[in-house]
């Protein structure tokens, strides 16, 4: 079962945390996440809403969200394919309307993980921790034409709905060379017993 973070998950909740992550990124000396364990005891879960996933009494997995960030979603790794993750998944679904979060790039498995569950890539840059490129995925309103990367952080901030592609948004230039709607055609006439005849409008 899925159930809220307390103060007694801590160890646990670190344990899968640092084992998941040694075992996700070969790429990264097991140091410098062994280097963190205090400030995910002390700074990162504390701020976060934290939520288990309990099974037989045991904490298998956790993931942490930060506003609407999904800052963390880790499964032990004696646990993983068993579709952990993906109920985890869900269930921060249900907590927020729209999602992002951060991958390492070389960590093709997360990757095609978070891809299954609907999020894209809008963003790819390096991490100042490590040097190795790490990708920004989002999953909800975010597949505007005016969501370039620079300004996601401002919009996900934002309560206000992002446009869909459907509604572009158009500067003056844009509208002046925008194509007119193609012309609709109404049957009208003047008067009950009057004849049938065509209009056509624009919309």
């Amino acid at each position: 079962m899925i159930r809220a973070f307390s103060d007694t998950d801590m160890d646990r909740v670190l344990d899968v945390w640092l084992a998941s992550s040694i075992e996700a990124h070969g790429f990264v000396e097991p140091g410098f996440w062994a280097a963190r364990l205090d400030d995910m005891r002390n700074i990162y879960i504390p701020a976060s809403e934290t939520y288990v996933y309990e099974s037989n009494g045991q904490v298998t997995g956790f993931f942490s969200l930060h506003e609407d960030t999904l800052a963390a979603i880790f499964v032990a790794p004696d646990c993983q394919g068993e579709g952990i993750g993906r109920r985890m998944m869900e269930k921060a679904k249900t907590l927020r309307a729209r999602l992002s979060l951060e991958v390492y790039k070389e960590n093709r498995r997360s990757v095609a993980f978070y891809r299954s569950c609907g999020f894209d890539e809008v963003e790819e840059k390096e991490d100042p921790h490590t040097g190795h490129r790490a990708l920004v995925m989002v999953f909800g309103a975010v597949h505007a034409v005016n969501c370039h990367p620079r300004n996601l952080s401002a919009r996900w901030a934002s309560s206000a709905p992002v446009p869909t592609p459907s509604q572009r948004i158009l500067t003056p230039a844009r509208r002046r060379s925008a194509p007119r709607a193609a012309p609709t055609t109404d049957w009208v006439r003047r008067s009950p017993g009057a004849p049938w005849r065509r209009r056509s409008r624009s919309w």
